[in-house]
């Protein structure tokens, strides 16, 4: 059965132009793999999902708890479908993890300056 989540994770690869195939090589599994996850016969596990909302510059939470789908980011970065090594995606995701990590501590800045 399709999650919530699954449902968030076919959204955002479809969005950006991935194939499973792209998001297996991406992850170290079978596309057969990525296959079960997106239909809910598997269970994602976490450090899957971290790699994930790395590459999709979403939060976890709201990967989790957010049906996405009705409102998908726009891709952050223009990709062409089926162009991608496994590490290009990966130098994507670390490139939007330093991006969601720099936001984070620019809202921690705004934060300390309404406060001081």
């Amino acid at each position: 059965m399709k999650t919530l989540v699954t449902k968030n994770i076919i959204a955002l690869r479809e969005t950006t132009g991935l194939k499973p195939s792209n998001i297996a090589a991406f992850l170290g599994i079978t596309r057969e793999v990525v296959l079960h996850y997106e239909n809910g016969h598997q269970d994602i596990p976490i450090n899957h999902l971290e790699k994930l909302v790395d590459l999709f510059r979403v939060d976890l939470y709201d990967l989790m708890q957010t049906d996405l789908t009705q409102n998908i980011p726009a891709p952050k970065l223009s990709l062409r479908p089926g162009k991608f090594s496994s590490d290009d995606l990966n130098n994507i995701s670390r490139f939007n993890k330093i991006i969601k990590n720099y936001v984070k501590m620019n809202k921690l800045n705004n934060l300390d300056k309404i406060e001081s």
